[in-house]
């Protein structure tokens, strides 16, 4: 398992509802390949694929099993990470504001060195 797998597996046991399937989360299954919930109206989701909106249908909606989705979760942000270390080192918190790149606000998206720092010091406290 990567660091980044690791760190965001430890992220979401702090966060599940970056797991829940409502606005902003990828998923797949039901004839989807990586959907991404746009908006929630009543329950209801309004999504598209990429595979649809380069062919130009845009955003679709269909009812779907849930229990046949596999929900990939929301991008994890700078704000969650925060929220996981609030109250646990107060010193290192504030530093990690100046190394994420907040033009790319994903954790997926950020440094190597800033992965490996923030694997060592959120995944040490699971262990």
């Amino acid at each position: 398992m990567t660091n980044l797998e690791k760190l965001k597996k430890a992220i979401i046991k702090e966060i599940p509802e970056i797991v829940e399937l409502k606005f902003g989360c990828y998923f797949s299954g039901e004839g989807v390949s990586n959907g991404l919930i746009v908006r929630m109206v009543n329950s209801h989701p309004f999504w598209f694929t990429a595979d649809y909106h380069h062919k130009g249908s845009g955003i679709l909606e269909r009812d779907f099993d849930k229990r046949n989705v596999e929900v990939h979760g929301r991008d994890i942000t700078l704000s969650d990470v925060l929220r996981v270390l609030r109250g646990k080192d107060a010193e290192k918190s504030r530093t990690i504001g100046n190394f994420w790149n907040l033009k790319k606000d994903n954790l997926s998206l950020q440094s190597d060195n800033l992965i490996n720092f923030l694997t060592d010091l959120i995944c040490k406290k699971d262990e």
